[in-house]
């Protein structure tokens, strides 16, 4: 079942300053600067979303699972299954000891896990970004992994033949602990 109200903003920022000395004391510097905003809203069109999930996982040293991305997840609310038909945001974090989700009890930190690996299930894969069955993409501690799009396509889910996203712990002593945050349309 679709969520009935979704208000999401996305925005990444990169700016600095970079410079070098030169002989004789001139400083040669550069500013690079760069921001992109997604602000998506209830609907199923362009910059439009009412499905997701948004939760911390945890995995066992040397784990893996196989998430399936069209039914088998639950929605933030809890209350219903997640069937996604487009996806347009695929966040990933594998929390570090200085990251830390939620508040209060509910809270969870990271810990120092090496890496996780996404991609690559047997079976039905969900592509989302990746953009073939055998890709993969490794995500280490303390990593931010967004992809986000704004149009009415998104990335393609369906239910039995592309809905199988596995993510996999490469750290074998410390188990793993990673947001991971899908969203898109039901339809």
């Amino acid at each position: 079942m679709a969520l009935d109200v979704a208000s999401v903003n996305l925005r990444l920022t990169l700016s600095g300053t970079l410079s070098r000395y030169q002989t004789g004391g001139a400083v040669r510097e550069s500013k690079p600067y760069f921001s992109k905003s997604f602000g998506y809203a209830a609907g199923t069109g362009v910059g439009g979303l009412n499905e997701g999930y948004f939760a911390v996982r945890t995995l066992a040293a040397s784990a893996s699972e196989t998430l399936d991305v069209n039914g088998g997840l639950t929605n933030p609310i809890n209350d219903a299954a997640v069937v996604v038909a487009r996806y347009k945001v695929w966040l990933v974090c594998l929390l570090s000891t200085a990251d830390t989700v939620g508040e209060g009890t509910g809270a969870v930190t990271g810990n120092a896990c090496s890496s996780i690996t996404l991609g690559n299930p047997a079976g039905t894969p969900f592509l989302g970004p990746l953009g073939a069955t055998a890709h993969t993409l490794t995500v280490t501690n303390g990593a931010v992994m967004l992809f986000a799009r704004a149009d009415a396509t998104g990335w393609l889910s369906t239910a039995a033949s592309a809905d199988s996203l596995k993510v996999a712990n490469n750290d074998g002593a410390v188990e793993a602990r990673y947001l991971l945050a899908l969203l898109g349309v039901a339809t």
